[in-house]
């Protein structure tokens, strides 16, 4: 219930851009709610995880994730993330290799979600396995025609091809790259 409730809240049209704070303050606190009570929901926790990094609150990221890495892989993916927002290389590189792993594990990455796509793309690229990203990421880009979000996700893809291929400082990069990952 609290998933709905803060998801009705989120999908509200009359929001007003003075409103923001309050709707998302009451967001927060509805997917909260609903994970001290389930604490096993991993769609709670990662709709959480998703606004709080919207919001750069990766410190509470920080908090949720680790305790569940066990049990919820995918925190290794937000770590990563994390530790290349804030310039940190050997963690990014260790964090993204976790997810990377999982999903080698995984018999056939083809039928991925484009959601699971983008992390396994983004880990190969973060934990510097670019050679193996790149053929994917064409392979994937030519097969998004009949996609509806086609051009999110094209853009999405290209703005992991360029963090793979470039060899910059996180402040140095395009704010578009950064904006579209981040």
């Amino acid at each position: 219930s609290h998933l709905f409730l803060a998801r009705k809240i989120w999908n509200t049209d009359a929001m007003k851009v003075e409103e923001v704070p309050r709707y998302l303050n009451q967001v927060k606190y509805h997917l909260r709610t609903g994970l001290s009570s389930e604490p096993n929901r991993t769609d709670l926790l990662e709709t959480l995880v998703d606004l709080l990094m919207a919001t750069g609150e990766y410190d509470d990221v920080v908090r949720l994730a680790t305790p569940r890495l066990e049990t919820w892989p995918t925190g290794y993916y937000y770590l990563a993330r994390i530790a290349f927002k804030r310039g940190d290389k050997i963690n990014q590189e260790i964090f993204a290799s976790f997810i990377v792993n999982r999903y080698d594990s995984l018999s056939d990455v083809s039928g991925l979600s484009p959601e699971d796509r983008e992390r396994y793309l983004l880990c190969l690229a973060l934990s510097g396995y670019w050679s193996r990203a790149e053929p994917l990421i064409n392979q994937w880009i030519g097969g998004l025609d009949g996609i509806k979000a086609i051009n999110f996700w094209k853009n999405r893809f290209l703005a992991i091809k360029a963090i793979g291929m470039i060899d910059m400082e996180p402040e140095e990069y395009d704010p578009i790259v950064k904006e579209l990952i981040f």
